[in-house]
């Protein structure tokens, strides 16, 4: 535990590694979100957090799901219907793709 100063100086960079890792993932997800839907970063960031706000998924469990499911995974519905609504993309998607793929 990280309960002591001792304990916390040992957990201080466990909890950075995890927070870096954890940017990273939803970095990741923005550019999915950017590279499929043509919105900006800032956009792409804003359909991430309502998804998960609406869905109450955490956002970092949100964007880790999200990489795995472009490459074939599974994703709940609700949350293929949540970022299909809160996108609003299916005027910039070609007829040929769904949103997310």
């Amino acid at each position: 535990m990280c309960g002591s100063r001792t304990a916390a100086a040992v957990c201080l960079p466990a909890t950075r590694s995890r927070l870096i890792s954890s940017a990273a993932v939803v970095d990741q997800a923005i550019g999915v979100l950017v590279a499929l839907g043509r919105i900006s970063p800032a956009d792409g960031f804003a359909v991430l957090r309502e998804v998960s706000q609406r869905t109450t998924i955490r956002l970092s469990a949100l964007a880790t799901d999200l990489i795995p499911y472009c490459q074939g995974s599974n994703l709940p519905e609700s949350v293929q219907t949540e970022l299909r609504a809160r996108a609003e993309l299916s005027a910039n998607i070609p007829a040929d793709r769904q949103y997310p793929p």
